[in-house]
């Protein structure tokens, strides 16, 4: 039997005032929806667009847990006891099954559907190993930033933003640093 099937689902008719439907969760179809298998395929037949946008609480970035993206400590501490290791609580194994160049066309080009504009990605906010950025952007925004070689890579974790930038060697001008947030850019990829 196809528990995904159309023939599997209970119909319901909306002539009445009120409609309401029963389903019971059954151990089979629950069996089949949470295969590991099942997820993949399915994520791959997925539109980056729709990808993205996931509804699960994220712990990590990466598997190597690194990068903690929970929304507070409590969640984080849930996440290292409980979650470890469910793969649907790390962003990376989203990333790893979609394709990077729909990704990056998509979200994190400027004229993408959220823009990195609104982050400050001249070159003169860029000093040091130092990437500055405006505090009301970096408040709202969880910004994750990667050194690779002269290029900073940026991740927004809540916009779903990409951004890169290349380093200069220029100091920020000092009027703009004053309200500027530093957020430190690691040297480890």
């Amino acid at each position: 039997m196809d528990l995904l099937s159309p023939r599997a689902a209970v119909a319901k008719h909306y002539a009445g005032l009120a409609s309401t439907t029963d389903i019971y969760l059954a151990y089979p179809r629950r069996l089949v929806l949470t295969e590991l298998k099942h997820a993949v395929e399915n994520l791959r037949t997925m539109t980056t667009q729709d990808a993205m946008w996931i509804g699960t609480q994220y712990c990590w970035v990466d598997l190597t847990q690194r990068f903690e993206v929970a929304h507070t400590q409590n969640r984080q501490d849930r996440c290292e006891n409980l979650h470890k290791a469910n793969g649907a609580v790390y962003m990376e194994t989203v990333l790893r099954n979609i394709a990077r160049s729909d990704l990056r066309g998509y979200y994190g080009q400027s004229d993408g559907i959220f823009g990195a504009k609104y982050m400050l990605t001249t070159a003169e906010w860029i000093s040091d190993d130092m990437y500055f950025m405006d505090r009301i952007s970096a408040a709202m925004n969880g910004i994750l930033t990667v050194r690779r070689g002269s290029v900073m890579y940026g991740l927004d974790t809540k916009l779903w933003c990409t951004l890169q930038v290349d380093l200069a060697d220029t100091m920020p001008h000092i009027r703009a640093a004053e309200f500027a947030l530093p957020l430190h850019l690691s040297n480890e990829y």
